[in-house]
C-alpha cells in the first residue's frame, strides 16, 4: 500500500490508514509515511464492525485524499 502512496505523495492532502484491531501495524505505517513526507496529514480509524467482521481481524487499509488542483 505504502508503494502505491509514494507514486503520488506529494499531490496528497491527508492520509488514512485504518485497522481492524491492529494498531500497532497502523502505527508503523503511519511512522513509514511520515518518514516519507513529515508534513503529510495522517489518521488512524478503526473499521466500523460490519467491516471488520467481513474483513477480518487483523486487517489494514488506507485511502487518501489527493490536493485538489487550482484552477486559474
Amino acid at each position: 500500500m505504502v508503494e502505491t502512496l509514494k507514486h503520488d505523495i506529494q499531490k496528497i492532502k491527508k492520509v488514512c490508514i485504518m485497522h481492524a484491531n491492529n494498531m500497532e501495524e497502523a502505527e508503523e505505517i503511519e511512522k513509514e509515511i511520515s518518514g516519507l513526507h513529515p508534513s503529510l496529514k495522517t489518521e488512524i480509524m478503526t473499521f466500523i464492525p460490519v467491516v471488520g467482521v467481513h474483513a477480518g481481524e487483523g486487517t489494514i487499509a488506507m485511502s487518501w485524499i489527493k490536493n485538489q488542483p487550482s484552477f486559474s
